[in-house]
């Protein structure tokens, strides 16, 4: 008989402890769940991040320097002619072209220095101006004076 009380209290607390270990492990279980869950949501916010830097990347990769061209004495169709030449050099991304009567400007983003810049529109446009004509040439400014 006492073995059969020790043997049901064994099994009681055999089963209990089984139990306690059951929740510890459903507890850990769930622990586990939580944290892949919030791993796979900040690896879709990385793969999200790395498109937005790639295409913010492309888009100012190809231009990434800034040069203002300032030409004073130009007429309207001498300075659409300079933006086309401008346009057609390589390394050019975008230009913006403003107009007046006294001074003018074209905004170039582009690749390379500025210097290679002025070289580059100046083999194309040697019937608008050549080097006697610019008047100031420095990181992101190129003056040009043409009366």
């Amino acid at each position: 008989m006492r073995k059969f009380i020790f043997t049901s209290i064994l099994g009681f607390l055999i089963s209990v402890s089984g139990a306690k270990a059951q929740s510890f492990l459903d507890k850990l279980d769930k622990a586990v769940n939580h944290i892949d869950r919030a791993a796979q949501s900040a690896e879709k916010a990385s793969k999200t991040g790395g498109k937005v830097r790639s295409l913010l990347n492309k888009k100012q990769g190809a231009g990434a320097n800034q040069t203002m061209l300032q030409i004073s004495g130009i007429d309207l169709s001498k300075l659409k002619k300079l933006n086309g030449n401008v346009e057609s050099v390589k390394g050019v991304n975008e230009t913006k072209m403003k107009f007046n009567a006294a001074k003018s400007t074209i905004t170039v983003n582009h690749s390379g220095t500025t210097e290679e810049l002025l070289t580059n529109i100046q083999l194309k446009s040697r019937d608008i101006f050549d080097d006697e004509n610019v008047a100031a040439l420095e990181e992101g400014l190129i003056e040009i004076q043409l009366k």
